[in-house]
């Protein structure tokens, strides 16, 4: 049975995007306790929709309701 431990970490990239800058910090720094996370954020679908071509997240965590 082969070690888990020799297989080289894959870095999970994740994209917060939230207009509420309280809510997009506590996400953040939640998110980035974990370990072979890259975080990153923006404040509206806008944005978003600009940086997922060059950030290319694994993960999107958005809010449900932007204004």
């Amino acid at each position: 049975m082969a070690d888990r431990r020799t297989k080289a970490s894959r870095i999970l990239r994740i994209l917060v995007v939230d207009d509420s800058a309280f809510q997009r910090r506590l996400t953040i720094e939640t998110l980035r306790q974990m370990r072979n996370v890259v975080v990153e954020h923006v404040e509206n679908a806008d944005l978003c929709i600009e940086i997922v071509p060059f950030f290319a997240p694994d993960i999107i965590v958005t809010t449900w309701d932007m204004e």
